[in-house]
This record gives C-alpha cells, structure tokens and sequence, in this order.
C-alpha cells in the first residue's frame, strides 16, 4: 500500500505544498504516521467493534449507486490494469469513472518517480500473492 502524498490536497490545496509554505503550522506533520494509520485503521475497528460492516457497507453502497444511477462519479476501486500507470494484469485500487459500464474509465494521476516505484512494488506484491493463491 501507498500514499501518492504529491495528489493529496486540504481544501484543494497541495498538501505538500501547505507543509513547504507553512513549516511552523504542518512541519509537524509524520505522513508516514498518517499512511500507517490509515492502513491500521481498520484492524483498530475490527478489534474495538468486532466487525467492520457498516464501512465496508457504506462504501459498497456508493459504488453501487455510481454504477445503477450513471453517476459518472469518480471513486477509488479496485479495477483491472492494462498499462495505466505502467502496470498489466493486475487489480489495482485507482480513481476511476463509475457509471452503468462499471468502470468506466482510470484517472491516472501523476505519481513522482518515488510513489510510482512504491506502487509498482505494490503491484508486484498483489501479483505474487495471486500466484500463491493459485498455488493452495
């Protein structure tokens, strides 16, 4: 998992941006705290709650809804690549259109040379767990 830290904006403003023009305010700032957090949040519900339904629901429920309604509406999902971003067959979670198609188009953003090399490890990675998968 990655964070494309150079896309993230507050308030349309690059967060990169905010913590160069304001060090006293956002210097502070651990992104790597933040992209951990991030990805132990869920564990930290499930541990609390014992479930994660309402999320996983809420997010399957506006996917849904951009595809029934053709809402054009543009989500980060999980979808098939083939060469966006450099990367083949594999599934990947992207910005993309949703409308009636399903998928109905990839948003690729600009990644710098370090968030691309992180996301293609990424892939590899899904890849690899794939074929073990296979494997079983």
């Amino acid at each position: 998992q990655m964070v494309p830290w150079s896309a993230v904006t507050i308030a349309g403003k690059p967060v990169l941006e905010l913590i160069a023009e304001k060090p006293e305010k956002y210097g502070k700032l651990d992104l790597d705290a933040v992209a951990a957090d991030g990805r132990a949040g869920g564990w930290r519900v499930l541990a609390g709650k014992g479930s994660t339904e309402f999320g996983i629901g809420t997010a399957a429920a506006e996917v849904i809804r951009a595809i029934l309604c053709d809402e054009k509406r543009v989500l980060p999902v999980s979808t098939l690549l083939d060469g966006e971003y450099g990367q083949k067959d594999v599934y990947a979670s992207v910005p993309a259109v949703l409308g009636r198609g399903g998928v109905e188009g990839i948003l690729e953003l600009h990644l710098t040379e370090p968030e691309q090399r992180r996301f293609s490890h990424s892939c590899d990675v899904m890849r690899k767990n794939y074929r073990t998968a296979l494997s079983l």
